[in-house]
């Protein structure tokens, strides 16, 4: 077997393993409530690895998703408690804010030569 498939056997059974000793140590861990819940829990994060995912495989690197998914969260706090906006105006706005940082960022990178990863950095800093 090759060791890239071997790799995706051993990280399955691990994730075996791993399931089967929650399971023993709560009789909750597969209860369908607790599957939903961390699959909510989860979202974010699969949502942001897809995004990321384009970015390494065009060969770069990304360092400022966090902090722009941050920002991006506390501008549609502010439009929506501050600035009294509608809160889907505030979500609208606050995705807006983090399309802007992107914008900013794919600016830099594609059309000024900045490699990504220095690029990516002072928005890691300002975000």
């Amino acid at each position: 077997m090759r060791s890239d498939a071997m790799q995706r056997v051993l990280a399955f059974g691990a994730l075996i393993v791993i399931t089967g000793v929650f399971s023993l140590l709560s009789p909750n861990f597969l209860q369908f409530d607790n599957v939903v819940g961390i699959l909510i829990a989860t979202t974010v994060n699969g949502i942001l690895a897809l995004g990321v995912t384009f970015v390494i495989v065009s060969g770069s690197i990304d360092l400022s998703v966090g902090t722009v998914m941050t920002l991006s969260a506390v501008m549609t706090a502010v439009f929506v408690t501050v600035w009294q906006l509608p809160l889907p105006v505030g979500i609208l706005a606050g995705i807006a804010t983090g399309g802007i940082a992107g914008l900013v960022n794919g600016v830099l990178v594609a059309k000024l030569k900045i490699p990504s990863f220095i690029a990516t950095l002072g928005m890691l800093n300002v975000a």
